[in-house]
């Protein structure tokens, strides 16, 4: 029996569904009610177009409200019925062809938002003038959505998901003054991206951080500096869909010879992490003060931008909207911001305020 037989596939969902039914059932109606004091909530209705469209999520959170345990092992329940049905439970996933979960936001957001008509490129020229004004270099660096690289694992419906994403993609690129990524990652034969994740893995990130780094200062990456270990990984696409699954993971992480590396942070009043990694050594270093402004892609790719930085500040993006804080961090010689695609057209307005940095 091999996974594409069409029979195997359907005994398997058909198993996977008689098993919730039978389960829901004994969670459904016990033999006595959990609190005496209220009525017993209504049972969900099962059905496949229930499953299908998320709605008996929904109703077995309502069903299950007085017992936090059941209601989790319901959700999971549901949720890997619906999986075995190929679709998805939660409208925040869509899956591809094999089973692979994206963000729905990638191909929704995408149609959504028309960046041209954000004025995207005006606006960066505004701000890398106000910083070169200000003496400083600035660099605006784009990371590729998940569904534009594994766009193949997207199926019969790929280029439809992904008309409007396409429309940003070809605006991005033809400003000179951003850092874009998709033609070196398509062109890569590694996995770049998560499997149950909506973002890039560490060799997706540590491959940008390369790119950016080299880009700032060419050759300051030599050959044997990435090091690679292995972990497990707890993808948010799952989360989102109720489910835990864990997948084995590269990590990356740099490691120069004659380079010594300083590493800590802090928590912000507003609940914010700043981190801060100084190096010294004999090896070359990109010299100055450096801030990365960055979203959460950040964590992937983190500890490979560290020691190739004299002194190298990290805010999140949120942290725009709190300029006396960043101020109280000090001046500094460069400015980088590292977006995901998806987030390209937010927080710019904070951005042309950077001047109180």
């Amino acid at each position: 029996m091999t996974p594409s037989d069409p029979s195997a596939t359907r005994r398997g969902r058909i198993a996977a569904i008689g098993f919730s039914t039978v389960l829901l059932v004994a969670l459904f109606f016990p033999a006595s009610a959990i609190d005496e004091n209220k009525a017993p909530p209504a049972a969900p209705q099962l059905s496949i177009e229930g499953i299908t469209s998320g709605a008996l999520l929904g109703q077995i959170r309502d069903a299950v409200s007085t017992n936090f345990g059941l209601r989790s092992l319901a959700i999971q329940t549901i949720a890997r019925a619906t999986l075995a049905l190929g679709a998805s439970p939660t409208p925040m996933v869509y899956l591809g062809e094999d089973g692979e979960p994206f963000l729905s936001e990638d191909f929704v957001g995408a149609c959504s938002t028309n960046l041209e008509a954000f004025h995207i490129h005006e606006t960066l020229d505004e701000i890398a003038a106000a910083q070169k004004a200000a003496g400083r270099e600035f660099l605006f660096a784009v990371v590729p959505d998940k569904g534009s690289i594994d766009r193949d694992k997207l199926g019969s419906a790929e280029d439809s998901l992904l008309a409007c994403n396409d429309v940003n993609r070809a605006y991005l690129e033809s400003i000179p003054t951003i850092m874009t990524a998709w033609n070196s990652f398509e062109a890569s034969d590694d996995e770049l991206y998560f499997f149950g994740d909506s973002h890039w893995n560490y060799v997706g990130g540590s491959r940008f951080a390369v790119e950016l780094l080299n880009r700032v200062q060419p050759g300051i990456v030599q050959p044997g500096d990435l090091v690679e270990t292995q972990e497990q990984h707890s993808g948010d696409l799952f989360l989102l869909m109720g489910l835990e699954q864990l997948e084995t993971t590269t990590v990356v992480t740099a490691e120069r010879s004659g380079v010594d590396t300083q590493y800590d942070s802090e928590v912000t009043p507003l609940g914010y992490t700043v981190q801060r990694w100084r190096s010294s050594g004999d090896a070359a270093l990109i010299t100055g003060r450096t801030l990365i402004v960055h979203d959460s892609t950040f964590a992937y790719n983190s500890a490979v931008y560290g020691p190739y930085f004299e002194d190298l500040t990290s805010v999140p993006i949120q942290a725009l909207s709190d300029p006396g804080e960043i101020a109280r961090l000090g001046d500094y010689d460069r400015v980088i911001v590292q977006r995901v695609q998806r987030g390209v057209q937010s927080d710019l307005d904070l951005l042309l305020a950077i001047d109180w940095l």
